[in-house]
């Protein structure tokens, strides 16, 4: 049996992590081995190992990791010859195109995230952005070593592939899947107690927190509304988020739950989700919500109107807009009953195309068609 090589940066609990677990977990014709360049917060290799997946560590350290990477990651593949090798995420890429360019080993890579987001740019320092300029000339240059490319969504296939200069026809877009029966439906009903707003997402700003909080108080100066936000997720932007709560009197209104694992238990205690991201590469917590048939309200940005349409599955709010986001909020909460129906909507809608048993097949038939091209 042929093997396919998957190379990340590491396997601490993430959304790219998470998925090519799975992915290489379902592969039927395949061996996947799993390959990281840092052995730091590797959360997910026990997981691996009891799916019956091949991990093996590079142990990357200090400023010359890549030097040492370029070495370690060729005798890998002399010992393993796998016959095709999919990286994730930027230093992985970055070292499989520079340790395979014009060599015979088929290697892809691929996009999952609006790295070069207008939005992100707008919200940066200028010597930020500088930075981000240099990431972005090293991945243009080394992309042209890649055969080809996954994407999670077609929005950032479409922006990556402009700001990297790629050939649109060298990306195959494959949106990241979940397990369905993960996830149950219910509905809570509308009692005495507060009415709950969920968010799931890490304590970033550019995840929409301020805007959250904004619009959280909004609705407490209307004075009849019971409501709490619950947010689930931890990050560095968790004491300015506390802070703006405080100082906003919001306390009995906003709850900080850290990191959770049981994501899918909040979501059948929730009666809405709000995703307020100001930027993505898919959005998991938010497709999360689509199988749980969650009333959701999330940013009018491309990629989550590829995910929920335009209005049809779910309440959306301008981008950086606190008032809207809160006038929609109020409309789920006031129009609970039609909002459920929207859920049950996004619900069927995810079931189609977010399995991920159908996500597997998917990139199963990828690496099938680009091996079978290869030996043509």
């Amino acid at each position: 049996m042929q093997t396919i090589l998957f190379i990340i940066d590491t396997l601490q609990v993430g959304g790219a992590e998470k998925s090519i677990i799975e992915i290489a977990s379902r592969l039927k014709n395949y061996r996947p081995v799993i390959c990281t360049l840092f052995s730091k917060n590797a959360d997910l290799k026990t997981i691996c190992i009891s799916k019956g997946i091949e991990v093996i560590e590079l142990d990357l350290t200090g400023r010359f990791w890549l030097l040492k990477g370029i070495s370690k990651i060729r005798s890998v593949v002399n010992e393993l010859e796998p016959a095709l090798i999919h990286a994730n995420l930027f230093k992985a890429e970055l070292l499989t195109r520079v340790a395979f360019y014009k060599t015979k080993n088929l290697h892809i890579g691929s996009f999952v995230n609006d790295s070069y987001a207008v939005e992100r740019y707008q919200q940066q320092t200028s010597n930020e952005n500088f930075k981000l300029n240099i990431y972005k000339l090293i991945d243009r240059l080394t992309a042209r070593s890649a055969s080809h490319f996954t994407s999670i969504t077609n929005s950032i296939a479409v922006t990556n592939a402009k700001a990297l200069h790629i050939n649109p026809n060298k990306i195959t877009v494959i949106y990241r899947g979940r397990i369905t029966n993960n996830f149950s439906i219910k509905h809570p009903e509308i009692t005495d107690e507060p009415f709950i707003f969920l968010a799931v997402a890490r304590l970033l700003k550019r995840k929409g927190y301020l805007e959250l909080i904004n619009a959280a108080n909004i609705l407490k100066q209307k004075g009849n509304m019971n409501f709490k936000v619950l947010v689930a997720g931890d990050g560095p932007d968790k004491s300015l988020f506390t802070h703006k709560v405080k100082e906003l009197a919001l306390v009995k209104h906003f709850e900080f739950l850290g990191t959770r694992e049981d994501v899918p238990s909040l979501l059948q205690k929730a009666h809405c989700f709000v995703f307020p991201s100001h930027y993505e590469g898919q959005g998991g917590a938010l497709v999360e919500a689509m199988f749980a048939a969650k009333p959701i309200v999330a940013t009018k940005i491309p990629v989550i109107e590829e995910q929920v349409g335009n209005g049809e599955l779910a309440k959306l709010f301008n981008l950086f807009d606190s008032t809207d986001l809160a006038k929609q909020m109020l409309w789920v909460y006031n129009n609970y009953n039609e909002a459920t129906k929207m859920g049950l909507k996004a619900h069927n809608v995810a079931i189609k195309k977010f399995n991920i048993d159908v996500v597997a097949e998917q990139h199963e038939h990828l690496y099938s068609r680009l091996l079978k091209k290869q030996n043509r």
